[in-house]
């Protein structure tokens, strides 16, 4: 399964990337992560720890593949907010090849179950 993701991302060089007229000058240390060893990287930590080692994800790639977003949602690790208001942990990862988005990672959670939602009709 990993290798059938790899194979959809672009091959690049140690450059940037540029798609379209996207042309931002990259600083001095810039240095492209690939998206596969950024998610191995990951993948390997979440894997070397128990508790983080099951996971459902969701990988979308934009702009021809220069743009990574890749969310692990840890359905194991949940916290009840409110009474039959469950969340659950996530990790988001985002990189580029074209300087638009550095290589981020971010801690958010999931709301399994929006009960609390109201609208108001005029």
């Amino acid at each position: 399964m990993a290798q059938l993701l790899f194979n959809r991302f672009p091959n690049v060089g140690e450059q940037p990337v540029f798609w379209g007229n996207d042309r931002a000058e990259p600083a001095n240390a810039y240095k492209i992560i690939r998206h596969e060893e950024a998610i191995c990287k990951v993948e390997k930590i979440l894997n070397d720890h128990p508790e983080f080692a099951a996971y459902d994800t969701d990988t979308a790639l934009y702009n021809e593949g220069g743009r990574l977003r890749k969310t692990y949602r840890f359905n194991n690790i949940k916290v009840e907010i409110q009474r039959g208001d469950w969340i659950s942990a996530e990790f988001h990862l985002y990189n580029s090849y074209d300087l638009t988005w550095p290589f981020v990672l971010l801690l958010g959670a999931y709301n399994e179950s929006p009960a609390h939602v109201s609208y108001r009709i005029s």
